[in-house]
């Protein structure tokens, strides 16, 4: 029953590459490509975005897996060839993201990120917005448990639904299934 329950879940991912991100990448990645997997296996519909700073102020973001598509090996190479680089400009890529959150109404829209936007009042503006259309959930993550506490606890004041802290990338698969099972 649960497997049902979770399956019907709609769940949009953003991973935040930011350039501090930059030691963690790698099992960064392999984090997010096992939570991928593990949200096929249950059949979640959900829908992977990343975002970094190309430039500085110019950001990308990258459609790693949309809602209508299967998780295969060309997701995880679109994940692959992404590098961690610049600032967390998160009220913009949530700006550019709302059209998407209103057209696809998923259940819960979360943030994956190390670290505090670069503007932090435009990023809880930009949050409230979101709120209207979905649950916003943020995962801090910290080199030792400490910091990813303050991380959560500062991601919480921007007025996210729901913040948790992980201080273990390999935690992020364990840790957000049990989340969108709460």
């Amino acid at each position: 029953e649960e497997r049902v329950r979770m399956g019907g879940i709609k769940v949009m991912i953003l991973l935040d590459f930011s350039g501090s991100i930059g030691g963690l990448h790698l099992d960064y990645k392999k984090a997010v490509v096992a939570l991928a997997e593990a949200l096929n296996f249950i059949k979640a519909r959900f829908a992977v975005y990343a975002f970094s700073e190309v430039r500085p102020l110019v950001t990308a973001i990258w459609q790693i897996k949309g809602f209508g598509e299967q998780w295969d090996r060309v997701k995880a190479r679109r994940l692959a060839q992404i590098h961690p680089r610049g600032g967390t400009p998160l009220d913009g890529v949530y700006k550019r993201l709302q059209g998407i959150v209103r057209s696809e109404k998923p259940d819960v829209f979360i943030t994956l990120t190390d670290g505090r936007p670069n503007d932090e009042e435009a990023t809880a503006r930009a949050i409230s917005e979101l709120k209207r259309e979905a649950r916003m959930v943020a995962v801090a993550i910290g080199g030792d448990p400490e910091m990813a506490s303050r991380l959560a606890g500062f991601l919480s004041g921007l007025g996210y639904h729901r913040s948790v802290a992980v201080s273990n990338v390999s935690e992020l698969p364990s840790r957000i299934l049990w989340l969108l099972n709460g």
